[in-house]
């Protein structure tokens, strides 16, 4: 027959060791708290991002932003070639 106070001993570590998951869980992991900060600083980056509800809306909204940039940097670009070319001419 099993010796009572080992018995109870042993349930009472079961009991704390979910108590101490429970806790755990409830608590943000380092990364969560990472990730939060590097959500937030994108948040700031990227125009109108406040209006984003989710992380997948604000890469959305990222990713639009980036094409935008990629395509003023070539507009920019070919203004400069038309305005060298036409300042060589003269």
């Amino acid at each position: 027959m099993e010796n009572p106070e080992i018995l109870h001993s042993s349930r009472m570590s079961i009991k704390m060791k979910n108590k101490l998951k429970r806790r755990r869980s409830s608590l943000p992991s380092s990364r969560a708290v990472a990730a939060g900060r590097r959500v937030k600083t994108l948040k700031e980056l990227i125009p109108s991002s406040h209006e984003c509800v989710g992380a997948d809306a604000l890469f959305t909204k990222t990713a639009d932003y980036i094409l935008l940039l990629q395509l003023k940097v070539q507009v920019m670009q070919t203004m400069i070639d038309l305005l060298s070319s036409n300042s060589d001419g003269h």
